[in-house]
Order: structure tokens, then C-alpha cells, then sequence
């Protein structure tokens, strides 16, 4: 089967995510510390910038507040997105990667059976059509 926007064979994409999955099991350790790091890293910047913006806080620099708000919140958001994103890569990798793990399991599994299926049943088309359907039409007439 080829999608369009991925025109690769099935045998080629699964190909990949095997090689991706055989990666994260190689570096899962790697990758964990990096994204432990990063978290701590994020903390450790907010903490500065809070302590450096409690200097900016003083009745002399009231006409650069907009400035101020401005660069707190885009400091902010990247802070929060570098912590949501390394979050992220820390369940992953504790998770392990579950679902490619079952498409490849699904895969080895089908592209065995596929080999011991009598050519019979093989060659018999499949239904493009869902059940549901025929089941509404067998009730409507």
C-alpha cells in the first residue's frame, strides 16, 4: 500500500520503525539523562530569570514594563515548550515505544502467515465495503 504523502512500500516503512526502536533501545539511557537534564536545565534558567527580572521590578524602569512583560512571557513559553517537549521524550523512552513495538510484532506475524495461507484464500478480494452497510441495506428492503 502507498499513501501519498509517503510513497514508500509497507516492507520500507516498517523497515524504519525497526530501525528507529533498535535506536531507542541502544540510547534509551542517553536519551533519558539528556531530557533530565534539560528539565533541570529549564528550572534553573526560569529561576535566574525571575531573580533578574526582580531587578528590573523598580519604580525607575516603569516606562519599559511593556518591554519587560513581553520578554517574560517569550521567555516563558519557550522555558515551558523546552520542558513539555523533554517531558515528553521521558515517557516515551519509559514507555517504550509500545505502539511501533506492536506494529512490528503485527507485521512479523502477518508477514509469517502470509507464507503458510493457502493461495486459495489469498486470492479471494477484499471487501472495500464495511459490514454496517450491508447491514442497513439488508434492513431497508
Amino acid at each position: 500500500m502507498r499513501l501519498p504523502w509517503n510513497p514508500v512500500s509497507d516492507d520500507v516503512y516498517v523497515e524504519r520503525i525497526r530501525r528507529g526502536v533498535a535506536f531507542g533501545e541502544r540510547c534509551r539511557i542517553l536519551l533519558l539523562s539528556f531530557n533530565l537534564l534539560m528539565i533541570c536545565g529549564a528550572v534553573w534558567l526560569g529561576i535566574e530569570m525571575v531573580e533578574l527580572l526582580q531587578k528590573f521590578a523598580q519604580p525607575t524602569n516603569a516606562p519599559a514594563v511593556p518591554l519587560i512583560f513581553v520578554s517574560t512571557a517569550m521567555v516563558g513559553l519557550s522555558l515551558g515548550l523546552m520542558i513539555s517537549h523533554a517531558a515528553h521524550g521521558i515517557f516515551s523512552n519509559l514507555i517504550g515505544f509500545r505502539t511501533e513495538r506492536l506494529l512490528l510484532k503485527y507485521h512479523d506475524r502477518q508477514s509469517a502467515s502470509d507464507t503458510d495461507d493457502d493461495p486459495d484464500i489469498a486470492a479471494e478480494p477484499a471487501s472495500t465495503e464495511p459490514e454496517y452497510v450491508e447491514f442497513l441495506q439488508d434492513d431497508s428492503g
